[in-house]
């Protein structure tokens, strides 16, 4: 029976464009935790540590998570989170120049630009 736990999992994992084995090593755990964890067939002992290291792979400030988040807010994280590089382009005519930006500009650019 799957738990909320295991759909925030899969849901994340899947917002990070990554697969168990790569979440297992990020998170420091066996694979084979994570594919029981997904199906909802346990969860882990320290379910909150486990939780703060998904939060921070999205980029998710714990001050900032909360159920009362709006859903805007909440799928506006995942998308952040799957930016990875990003980059400002700035076109002259038919010249453009593109600068990479900083993760937590691209961030800020993009809440900013949505009004979230």
């Amino acid at each position: 029976m799957a738990t909320k736990f295991a759909g925030v999992l899969r849901k994340t994992r899947k917002a990070l464009d990554i697969t168990q084995i790569e979440l297992a090593e990020k998170l420091n755990v066996s694979s084979q935790s994570i594919t029981r964890w997904e199906s909802g067939n346990g969860e882990p002992r320290d379910k909150e540590e486990l939780t703060a290291k998904l939060d921070k792979l999205m980029g998710t400030p714990p001050e900032t998570k909360s159920k009362t988040r709006p859903k805007k807010s909440r799928l506006l994280d995942q998308v952040v989170a799957s930016l990875g590089e990003a980059t400002l382009t700035i076109r002259f005519g038919d010249q453009e120049i593109q600068f990479p930006l900083d993760p937590e500009v691209a961030q800020s650019l993009v809440r900013k630009e949505l009004a979230v």
